[in-house]
């Protein structure tokens, strides 16, 4: 190889090393995380995962059988109260059931501005598979395709910071619309010990991300 080529070549590499170390600077590092949502991380082994990992505190204040709403007003009550957070993770809507997916979107949309606008990078978590649960319905399931499809394709910053696409990566890949075997609970809609594992990696890959 020419000499020229070879410090072009060599130019090349130390630009994207460079390149790559600035993309993992921007990551913002996690000083409080808050969660806010549902059954789905109220069960807490996802928090778990992200205090464990990024060695920081976070406050876990989602409920069982929340709706989207119940769930703006717990964002609204820690955010408010509580001081400042770094991270707010936001997985919230699956209990919203057949109302409107404009419900749906109209509350989240208020979580995510409220979190940025108290200084706080956002993650947004779609609704997971369901479709086994015993009170899934053909509606509560079309709204669930359009929440999903508005937060993934039109959701990272627009309106949340991060967006993670959990519905993609728990769904059975032999029976769309369900539940991976090897992360659900015995009812369909929760998952279980390694679902909750999951999650939390899923969520902490892309705070890491940046």
């Amino acid at each position: 190889m020419e000499l020229p080529a070879k410090i072009a070549l060599a130019a090349a590499a130390l630009a994207l090393l460079l390149f790559g170390s600035r993309a993992r600077s921007q990551a913002r590092a996690v000083t409080r995380g808050l969660l806010v949502g549902d059954s789905i991380l109220a069960h807490g082994g996802a928090a778990n995962v992200l205090k464990q990992q990024t060695g920081a505190p976070w406050d876990n204040v989602a409920v069982v059988s929340a709706g989207s709403a119940a769930v703006l007003q717990q964002a609204r009550t820690a955010l408010t109260r509580s001081g400042h957070f770094s991270h707010l993770v936001v997985l919230a809507g699956i209990n919203d059931g057949d109302r409107p997916a404009s419900y749906t979107k109209q509350n989240l949309a208020a979580i995510y501005q409220l979190g940025k606008s108290m200084g706080a990078q956002v993650i947004a978590v779609t609704e997971t598979p369901f479709r086994g649960y015993a009170r899934w319905t053909n509606a509560a399931q079309i709204r669930q395709n359009d929440v999903v499809g508005w937060l993934t394709t039109r959701g990272r910053g627009m309106y949340a910071d991060r967006v993670v696409d959990a519905r993609t990566q728990f769904t059975d890949p032999q029976h769309p619309g369900y539940l991976d075997p090897r992360y659900a609970a015995d009812d369909g809609l929760h998952l279980n010990a390694a679902g909750q594992r999951f999650l939390g990696a899923l969520i902490l890959q892309t705070i890491r991300r940046g």
